[in-house]
């Protein structure tokens, strides 16, 4: 047996010392600045993130730390937010951890608790507050957090664009 001392990774740390590294993990998480929110401007987001890397028709894109935040405005406030654990518009995208999924729902939600969807999207996740007013879904490695109305309007506008599409065949 060698006398080499083994490489410093949470599996080798004893079970305290492990959670006290989950516990600090946690608040440097909830502490980052990667977190949007629901209801800020296109100016206070530009602010918390610098300029967007790019502009789809769907809202910009940010990148800050480990995350691309892909925000939709309407109205003039955020009432969508996609987080993706990538830093760089590659559209490969790492899976996000349960510990960053409650932090950004929680920096996202009102005071109302999240609460698990009975129906899930298929192969995803999906939570809704308590008030009613945000959902949230993590699928496809994407979490999505946004206000009802945000939501209705996406996917409303996606379906009419979707359906633009196929007019003629």
């Amino acid at each position: 047996m060698s006398n080499q001392a083994l490489p410093l990774r949470p599996c080798y740390l004893r079970p305290a010392l492990a959670n006290i590294c989950k516990f600090v993990l946690v608040l440097l998480i909830a502490g980052s600045s990667a977190r949007a929110r629901l209801g800020e401007t296109f100016e206070e987001c530009k602010a918390r993130y610098g300029d967007p890397v790019k502009v789809f028709q769907a809202g910009p894109v940010f990148i800050k730390g480990d995350f691309q935040i892909q925000i939709a405005f309407y109205d003039g406030k955020a009432g969508l937010i996609v987080f993706m654990k990538a830093t760089e518009l590659t559209g490969v995208h790492e899976p996000l951890s349960d510990t960053e999924i409650a932090t950004l729902m929680r920096a996202n939600g009102s005071k109302s608790p999240w609460k698990q969807e009975k129906d899930p999207p298929p192969g995803g996740r999906g939570w809704v507050t308590e008030d009613g007013l945000l959902f949230a879904m993590y699928e496809k490695k994407q979490l999505w957090i946004g206000t009802k109305a945000g939501m209705t309007r996406y996917f409303r506008d996606a379906a009419a664009k979707e359906k633009m599409k196929m007019e003629g065949f």
